[in-house]
């Protein structure tokens, strides 16, 4: 597997991280990561976990919403606005397999806040307000920054990272089998399919938050069922 492959029309790729701290995928911060989402939103991503000991982060937007492995389990941590309500962490008790491709997401509707691990709901955990928490922090797949600190730095490949400002699932619901297709709703779309010049991954969605890979993060091919027919730019449908 080559570092900095460049995906060929047709040819499904994903981000590869190995438990470098200084590897990772990195976006500035962005109004789609706070604002621009209100207090409806869906953050999800494909996963193949190598390494499960720990905190595993899929990704970070520190103090407003994070989602990760968690002591083998998929946990979610959202911090809403007012401060008042502070940073809080919740476990959907869902295990996540090692080596074995899940579709993981979060989904908070203004009360509440549920996870979902290849169609299975997680019971819902009240987190009523009226926004998301607005930092400076960048956005980040693979890893987190705290105090200074790098923390929870992911083991395996992430593929198909979309934030959408609506609530996409409800109660059970077919595991997607195809790439995401940017609509109204997404705020932010990594499909990890191609190295752009300067290491830049593009953003598939109408916020033009594209982001740069880090250290020795790179994109290598991948089974993830996420794959549409392309041209050689990307995921889009043709």
């Amino acid at each position: 597997l080559l570092a900095g492959a460049f995906a060929s029309a047709g040819q499904n790729m994903a981000l590869l991280l190995e438990s470098d701290p200084e590897s990772f995928f990195e976006v500035r911060n962005n109004d789609a990561f706070h604002r621009a989402l209100g207090n409806q939103m869906t953050a999800e991503a494909w996963i193949y976990a190598k390494d499960l000991t720990g905190l595993r982060v899929i990704a970070n937007k520190e103090e407003s919403f994070q989602f990760a492995v968690r002591g083998g389990t998929f946990n979610a941590a959202l911090r809403p606005d007012p401060r008042g309500l502070g940073w809080a962490w919740f476990n959907s008790k869902f295990e996540i397999e090692l080596e074995k491709w899940a579709h993981v997401a979060m989904i908070w509707d203004g009360e509440h806040v549920r996870m979902y691990v290849d169609g299975r709901e997680s019971e819902p955990f009240l987190k009523k307000a009226d926004a998301i928490n607005v930092t400076k922090a960048t956005f980040k797949v693979g890893r987190r920054e705290r105090g200074g600190a790098t923390h929870g730095i992911f083991d395996g490949l992430i593929d198909e990272v979309r934030i959408s400002k609506v609530v996409r699932y409800q109660d059970g619901y077919e595991v997607p089998r195809s790439a995401f297709e940017p609509d109204d709703d997404t705020l932010a779309l990594y499909h990890f399919d191609k190295e752009e010049p300067a290491r830049m991954i593009e953003d598939f969605s109408q916020s033009g938050a594209d982001g740069k890979l880090k250290g020795q993060a790179k994109l290598v091919p991948s089974t993830a069922p996420t794959a549409l027919p392309v041209e050689a730019g990307g995921k889009l449908a043709t």
